[in-house]
Formats: structure tokens, C-alpha cells, sequence
């Protein structure tokens, strides 16, 4: 099980204004352990038994027989990143106001986006803040359950995304038995794309360099856990949000703009920004 760099200290006083020691000790102490022990006794002997738990979700996302194995890995990953980004005493944005800004309106406008969209979530999962590789622009992602936002783990067998083509351009199969309605129901992200039959796409996360069909090549930087074994211990059954907002103040800017430089831009875009929100 991994260790956070505040273990102890959380353990013992919980985290300043956000979560005290016994919704801690229920978040992440109790359940990460569930969620690895359950993980090793899957993995043992097996390939993935030396394995990272994010390395294990991306290799086993689209194999069905291997389903329990994702859910507890993804899981493991998910939860992890969302504690590695909270701070006692998180550093100041700095520079890095000037990200959020070229790719929103403002600091503000980000916050409420995004707390919006966690607290509609009806059902557990995550909010992801994330980079567009080529860009460099921020997009927010949900996953749900344990969906996992990495998009080497999102692979399609389909050459074309029929909910962007017009049916009389479809074959008369796809047209009526459409291959991924959307959203879709396996936790995965519902970023869609338009998708062209002429382009190339993996079926496997080992043939890399290509995306799944509707996939968009994202690197998560931050996120928000909004499964209630996260939040209702703390603030009950109604105050979702004030969870939500106690959680803002607590992001570790620092290791978000970490997060953000550890993926570099692959084009150059050279429009200008428009600041009217997140695209």
C-alpha cells in the first residue's frame, strides 16, 4: 500500500479543515487497504503481481475476464492521485493561474465548473482536471465507479463513432445496432470525439501511440473522489457540496503544476485563447 507524505500526521489529526482523523482513517487507511489486499490476492502469480495499480488498470481495462482485477486496480490509482493532490497547508497557484486562465475565463470560473459538475454526480466516481496533450489546454473529465481517465486503457474494436456520422453515410448494420451508444456503461470517460473510419486506433493498450475511437489524449493533473465513503462520514448526507468546497481549499497547487509539466505538449497551438469557459 502506498504511503502518503502526510500519513502519520493525518492519521492522527486528520486533514486541517477538510477531513478529520476518523473520516481519514475510513477514506483512505481502511479502504485502500481493502482495495489492495484485494489486488494482491487477484495478481498473485500472475503478470500483473509486480505491477503498479495504474499499470494494472490500463492493461486490463478492456479485457471482461479480467474485470475484478481492473475495478480494484483503477480504484487503487484513483483514490491514491486524489490524496497525493490535498495539503494541510496547500501552496498558492502562482504561475499557474496563468494555465487556468488561457484556457478559462478565470480562477472562479474553473472552481464552479468544476464543483458543479462533482456535485450532479448522482452515483460514485471522480472529476478529473486534465491536459489535452496536444494543446495543452485544461478539459474536465468524470469517470464513474472506477473508471480510469488514462486514455491508454480506452480502447474500442470499431472503426467509426456512429453517433458523429449521418445514418443514411452508415452501413445498414451500424445504423441500426449502433457499437457504443454513449454514455457508455463501463465507468470509462465520456469525452467523445468525431471519429473517421480512415483513421487507425489499437484494440490494445500494447500498440501504442494510437487512441480508441472517440478517445481524447488527456493526462489527469487533479481530481476530486466523490464516492460517499469519502464524504458522508464528515459532512452527512446533505452537505455534499460544502465537501466539495472544503476540498478546493485544500488542493495543493504545487503538485498540480507538477503534475501539469510532467507531460509536455506534443503541437504547438498557436490560436489564441478565447476565455469563455472549459471546451
Amino acid at each position: 500500500m502506498p504511503v502518503l507524505a502526510n500519513n502519520n500526521n493525518w492519521e492522527e489529526n486528520g486533514i486541517k479543515d477538510f477531513m478529520t482523523s476518523d473520516g481519514f482513517q475510513f477514506a483512505w487507511t481502511d479502504h485502500q487497504s481493502w482495495l489492495v489486499e484485494n489486488l494482491n490476492r487477484l495478481t498473485e502469480g500472475t503478470i500483473y503481481e509486480s505491477q503498479d495499480a495504474k499499470d494494472i488498470a490500463i492493461e486490463t481495462a478492456r479485457n471482461p475476464n479480467l474485470a475484478q482485477i481492473f475495478n480494484y486496480a483503477s480504484m487503487a490509482a484513483n483514490n491514491h492521485f486524489f490524496f497525493t493532490t490535498i495539503a494541510d497547508e496547500p501552496a498558492p497557484m502562482g504561475n499557474f493561474v496563468d494555465i487556468i486562465e488561457e484556457s478559462c475565463s478565470s480562477v472562479n470560473s474553473l472552481k464552479e465548473e468544476f464543483l458543479g459538475i462533482a456535485e450532479v454526480m448522482f452515483g460514485p466516481g471522480f472529476v478529473w482536471l486534465c491536459k489535452d496533450s496536444d494543446t495543452g489546454r485544461l478539459k474536465i473529465l468524470n469517470t464513474y465507479n472506477a473508471g480510469t481517465p488514462y486514455p491508454a486503457a480506452h480502447f474500442r474494436r470499431q472503426g467509426i463513432d456512429v453517433n458523429t456520422e449521418r445514418p443514411e453515410d452508415l452501413p445498414t448494420s451500424a445504423s441500426l445496432n449502433p457499437l457504443n451508444k454513449v454514455p457508455n456503461g463501463d465507468g470509462n470517460p465520456h469525452i467523445i470525439a468525431p471519429w473517421r473510419a480512415n483513421q487507425r486506433y489499437s484494440s490494445t493498450p500494447k500498440q501504442s501511440g494510437f487512441l480508441a475511437p472517440g478517445g481524447a489524449d488527456v493526462k489527469p493533473i487533479l481530481c476530486v473522489n466523490t464516492w460517499q465513503t469519502v464524504w458522508l462520514p464528515d459532512y452527512g448526507l446533505r452537505n455534499k457540496r460544502l465537501y466539495l468546497e472544503k476540498w478546493w481549499d485544500r488542493i495543493d497547487w504545487a503538485t498540480v503544476a507538477k503534475n501539469y509539466g510532467s507531460m509536455n505538449v506534443r503541437k504547438t497551438d498557436t490560436r489564441s485563447f478565447e476565455n469563455v469557459g472549459f471546451r
